[in-house]
């Protein structure tokens, strides 16, 4: 993996880890798989930061606000040529809430988990 950017922490961060490629990027910016639990659990493979001689550097998206235009704009201009392409699952229906947010839970989704009204 060249370049890690994580928002989960935990399990998924020490497994991004394990599978840097040397001179990876890695961008912290959220740790969601600890909001709520009381013993906070880092990776035990930080080891590989320094073998694969990878860098770090945290995001906090609300010290970036200021540059939000110009990302939009060329950001969309990467959407529109298709240059940038993501993968979700989409849900038809209001009706098809629970069973969209079960499925994301158990991992049944790729990307992000849409439920379109």
């Amino acid at each position: 993996m060249d370049v890690f950017f994580g928002n989960v922490g935990g399990d998924h961060l020490q497994a991004a880890i394990g599978a840097l490629k040397l001179h990876a990027r890695v961008v912290p910016c959220g740790m969601v798989s600890q909001h709520n639990d009381e013993k906070v659990v880092g990776p035990r493979n930080l080891r590989n930061l320094l073998v694969t001689r990878s860098d770090i550097l945290s995001f906090m998206f609300s010290e970036e606000l200021d540059i939000q235009p110009d990302f939009v704009r060329e950001v969309g201009g990467w959407l529109a040529e298709g240059k940038l392409r993501y993968r979700e699952t989409v849900r038809e229906g209001l009706d098809n809430t629970l069973d969209a947010f079960f499925a994301m839970m158990r991992g049944e989704n790729i990307g992000k988990m849409i439920v379109k009204l």
